[in-house]
């Protein structure tokens, strides 16, 4: 103890004396030198019969020339060390600023050293022999003494040796297995990881390995699990997204017993999906038990390279990372339009530091202004918009359904007619899987936004609208997005972070599920699919319970749920469902060219009478008239069944009716001061 205590204290004060360090320096060399010397006499004795001291003893008369040659040397190697002073370095730190200088200081002492001898020993083979010999002795000396401190210093402060270091095995074997091998040691070093060797499914021909390391056939969880307590692991890593969905039960096991999960993220930074590093910490998204989407962003990239994009909602979750996948795409112009000053500072600052060549405007606004849209349209013409603009939280639209109305419909609307007024080519627009069997005013408003857009396009069509530059309209409906402003992830996060406990509505509720770069780069894709008057819908695996959910991040956290954080189930909230579907039952649902997008085809609504309806919208939002927009909502979706809400339900049995729909329609037909000019 008192020793290992004495070298910490040595090693560990700021500097260790740069004497003492010069003075091992010129010791080490000068061993190299004689070791050299002693190499270099023997290899000269048995080629040429000529022994090296007899030589110099004999040319020089001197009587001791090993002493005289260690003494010169040790003057040269002082000399040289003051032209490269590597002395100066902290030697117990690991460091290549002085790399260099180790080379040029061992070429330099054993140059000069080898011509002083080929002049004493008329010998110039013995020169060259020795000049190499003397090289990489010296550098070999000079960089192992460091080596040994720094291996000394980072025993003493506890650093992993290879018998403390963590056991990890990684899961899968291909092409990229013994690369992640490589990757881990390289990216881990210090953290104390090392592989223990490769586990497959499949049994292996013969008995094989990767890069030295052992293959083990679990073909089963129960001989995984064996294998698991037979090397104590406590790290478990999956060379692929592919082979971690594939083996979703394999990583369940792994939860449960609190080992922890890394996956190898490089297939996303090759597309450009996301910006994780190439190995991290596995989040929830991982393991939702479905197959990842990866999408060839090079042809949309060529279809947009010359385009000026304009983003609504650019700030958002999904508005900011549609713009994100745009600027990879450099396309000529990217018009972010947004409400919120903050998040679009925010954003401006993040895309002039990870975009510095991108083009960008950044337009504050908001899409129930027709004014302000004017005057985007007018300055930047943009070729396509991606409508993301939308209030979406549940029971705050039930709670405001005039501003859900205002901004969702009236904001809609007013985008829809700009783009067919302006002659932009084609305007996509965010939908969601709640807009299929309405139960809450959110989804409600966003069934009716998708009406728009198809009665529009298909009014283009069949010529009921006029326009010089035909329009293509699509709509893009998908479920929960991860990890997106006041979702359940980052909810449950900061649960978790106050200790719990973790609440969820219901132990029955079950969502659709993706990540947000996922949602963003189907949208793109779709824009490509299009030709106009789509209703796109993402396949996003199996319903996923919300209670499983909060489960997989309780553990992930390294924790027991109900035993170390808690699940309290709340009830449900005023038009909230138990379960979402993305296809309604009388909708048909038909492939495209991709296999997770498919097309719905919903029924045709006349566009006049929907123009009527957002007139009547409009008035109404603005008369903070809740009765008369939850029972307009209620008559232009049948379908729109209030849950949870004993008020909102009273309209659909006939207890309540504001007004008379058709006479209200007719009002707003009669008055053209209220219409808008398509």
């Amino acid at each position: 103890m008192k020793t290992k205590e004495f070298l910490r204290k040595c090693l560990g004060s700021r500097y260790v004396n740069y004497r003492i360090i010069a003075l091992i320096d010129v010791v080490l060399s000068v061993i190299a030198s004689l070791s050299a010397v002693f190499i270099s006499s023997y290899v000269l004795l048995t080629l040429t019969g000529v022994y090296f001291h007899e030589a110099v003893a004999e040319y020089t008369g001197m009587e001791h020339p090993t002493l005289s040659f260690a003494i010169l040397s040790a003057g040269i190697s002082l000399l040289v060390l003051l032209l490269f002073p590597v002395y100066k370095g902290i030697i117990r730190i690991r460091t290549f600023s002085y790399g260099f200088n180790y080379l040029w200081l061992s070429l330099s002492k054993a140059l000069v050293l080898s011509l002083v001898l080929g002049v004493l020993s008329r010998e110039w083979f013995f020169g060259v022999l020795y000049f190499v010999i003397d090289t990489l002795f010296t550098l070999f000396f000079l960089t192992g003494f460091r080596t040994v401190v720094q291996f000394i210093w980072s025993v003493l402060n506890g650093a992993p040796t290879t018998m403390s270091r963590t056991p990890a095995l990684i899961f899968g074997v291909n092409d990229k297995s013994s690369q992640l091998a490589d990757k881990l040691s390289n990216s881990y070093q210090g953290k104390g990881l090392y592989v223990v060797g490769f586990v497959e499914t499949e049994q292996p021909a013969t008995r094989m390995t990767v890069g030295g390391k052992p293959i083990f056939y679990t073909p089963d969880t129960a001989s995984f699990s064996a294998l698991l307590d037979k090397h104590h692991i406590s790290v478990l890593l999956f060379s692929g997204y592919d082979v971690l969905h594939e083996n979703a039960p394999f990583a369940s096991i792994c939860i449960d017993r609190k080992i922890r999960l890394l996956v190898d993220q490089e297939p996303r930074r090759i597309l450009n999906v996301d910006s994780r590093p190439p190995i991290e910490e596995i989040q929830i998204e991982d393991i939702l038990g479905r197959e990842a989407i990866f999408l060839n962003m090079k042809p949309i990239s060529e279809a947009l390279h010359d385009k000026t994009i304009l983003v609504t909602g650019a700030t958002g979750s999904i508005g900011s990372e549609i713009v994100r996948q745009l600027a990879r795409l450099e396309p000529q112009l990217i018009v972010l339009f947004d409400i919120a000053e903050t998040p679009m500072h925010e954003l401006r600052l993040e895309l002039q530091r990870c975009y510095p060549n991108g083009h960008f405007a950044y337009v504050m606004g908001d899409i129930r202004n027709p004014q302000r849209l004017d005057f985007v349209m007018r300055k930047f013409h943009p070729d396509k918009v991606f409508h993301a603009a939308a209030y979406k939280h549940v029971p705050l639209m039930e709670e405001n359904p005039c501003e859900a109305v205002s901004t969702n419909i009236v904001g809609t609307f007013n985008i829809a007619s700009k783009c067919l007024e302006y002659g932009v080519d084609q305007m996509v627009m965010l939908s969601t899987d709640k807009a299929v069997n309405p139960s809450s005013v959110m989804g409600a408003t966003k069934r009716f936004c998708e009406m728009i857009v198809q009665s529009l396009d298909l009014a283009i069509k069949r010529g009921e609208v006029q326009a010089t530059v035909p329009t293509r309209f699509a709509t893009t409906r998908f479920g929960n997005v991860l990890n997106s402003a006041g979702s359940v992830i980052p909810t449950f996060k900061r649960q978790l972070q106050r200790g719990g406990p973790l609440t969820v509505t219901d132990p029955r509720i079950e969502r659709y599920f993706m990540t947000i770069p996922e949602a963003s780069q189907l949208v793109l894709e779709a824009s490509m699919l299009s030709h106009g008057g789509e209703v796109f819908v993402f396949d996003m695996g199996d319903l996923v319970k919300i209670a499983d959910l909060a489960k997989r991040m309780i553990r992930l956290a390294g924790y027991e749920p109900d035993k170390d954080i808690k699940i309290v189930y709340t009830g449900l909230r005023p038009g909230e469902k138990l379960y979402e579907e993305t296809i309604h039952d009388k909708e048909k649902d038909l492939p495209t060219a991709h296999n997770k997008i498919h097309i719905v085809q919903t029924r045709e609504e006349s566009f006049e009478r929907i123009h009527l309806m957002v007139l009547l919208f409009r008035q109404l939002a603005r008369q903070g008239d809740v009765d008369g927009v939850i029972y307009l909502l209620k008559q232009a979706i049948p379908e729109y069944k209030s849950l949870n809400s004993e008020l909102f339900a009273s309209f659909e049995r006939g207890e309540h009716i504001p007004f008379d729909l058709e006479e209200e329609l007719a009002k707003v037909a009669a008055e053209p001061s209220q219409q808008e000019i398509i």
